[in-house]
């Protein structure tokens, strides 16, 4: 996730910041981990740097894929999680 927040944060402020090290310094500062980030904390990091954002959590999947559409058409930056366990270990979608 620091290469996603690094690109959103590049994408919103305009500035080239070369790597994702500046968010794990300050993940550091606000006591986060390193990696590993869940959505709240994300949303955390994001604010810290001054970008405007929001958690919003999936309806159906149908929805979801829906709602990715807009918001990707409408030019805002997403930061998204999934879960990966069926992809990387075929284990059901929790």
């Amino acid at each position: 996730m620091p290469s996603s927040i690094t690109q959103v944060i590049e994408a919103q402020s305009g500035d080239h910041i070369h790597s994702y090290h500046l968010v794990e310094r300050e993940a550091a500062k606000l006591g986060l981990p390193s990696t590993g980030y869940d959505m709240p904390q994300a949303h955390e990091l994001l604010q810290s740097f001054g970008v405007p954002c929001h958690v919003v959590n999936a309806g159906t999947p149908t929805t979801a894929i829906d709602d990715l559409a807009n918001y990707l058409h409408e030019g805002r930056s997403v930061v998204l999680a999934v879960n990966a366990s069926p992809i990387w270990y075929g284990l059901p979608g929790h």
